[in-house]
């Protein structure tokens, strides 16, 4: 069995190092590639809104272009995160516009 050190990518962050070791043994045992597991690793960053930055040093890209290159379709568009802010602010109106009901009356 491959030593499971060989498969950590590059970091700065030791807490980082240790999870993408685990993620990639428990990976590699059910079959699945280091590629594979690379971008389920880069997935899982995105997906709990780590910024491009972070996700390139994890990575060990050179630099955030080349995450975006290779990545940029996980990442929501701008279309996606206008719109849910635009719902949010007028639910968070709707929300403060709503009448107060006196409950000692």
């Amino acid at each position: 069995m491959a030593n499971e050190h060989q498969y950590r990518w590059s970091t700065s962050k030791s807490t980082a190092r240790s999870s993408s070791t685990r993620t990639t043994t428990s990976l590699q045992t059910e079959g699945h590639r280091t590629h594979a597991v690379r971008h389920h690793y880069a997935s899982l960053l995105i997906k709990h809104g780590e910024s491009v930055k972070t996700v390139s040093e994890r990575l060990g890209h050179t630099n955030a272009a080349m995450t975006l290159n290779i990545y940029t379709h996980l990442w929501p568009d701008s279309e996606e995160r206008t719109r849910a802010a635009v719902d949010k602010a007028y639910a968070d109106r709707s929300a403060d516009a709503q009448p107060q009901v006196d409950e000692a009356a």
